[in-house]
């Protein structure tokens, strides 16, 4: 996470600013910056993207992944209905039946994971003292 760190130091009210450097060329060995690194690169920024819009308020970020998956199950079932219905294909020749049941299980567990993460959040801004937004100016306080 070290290539994130001024965004970490904007966060937290720090100004950044970029100083001419002198880069030189390689002159021993190669680089070790493969495709295996980018998968990695790609998680820090999926885990920096939570951070940003979510950490304060997760289950604003899984009640609508929770709301999708259950969306999606509602869907699965409508169409395994519609099939079944229609005489098109029976609920035994369809994939549909397990869709809707996992679909409506990872709603269901996305809702329940949201709840603990809110929970686990609460308790780790009392643990720290803080509150879980900043106060960038205050009126009429003194008055």
């Amino acid at each position: 996470m070290h290539r994130y760190l001024p965004v970490y130091a904007s966060w937290e009210g720090a100004r950044v600013t970029e100083l001419p450097v002198a880069h030189h060329a390689r002159r021993y060995g190669k680089s070790k910056y493969g495709l295996g690194r980018v998968f990695r690169v790609v998680l820090d920024v999926a885990f920096l993207y939570f951070v940003d819009r979510a950490f304060d308020r997760p289950m604003q970020f899984f009640g609508k992944l929770g709301g999708i998956c259950l969306f999606l199950s509602l869907l699965a079932g409508i169409w395994a209905v519609w099939m079944k219905v229609s005489h098109l294909r029976d609920f035994v020749q369809s994939p549909l039946p397990v869709l809707v049941i996992g679909f409506a299980l990872a709603g269901v567990l996305f809702f329940l994971l949201g709840v603990l993460a809110e929970m686990q959040m609460r308790i780790y801004f009392e643990s720290q003292e803080r509150l879980p937004y900043s106060v960038r100016e205050t009126r009429n306080l003194g008055q």
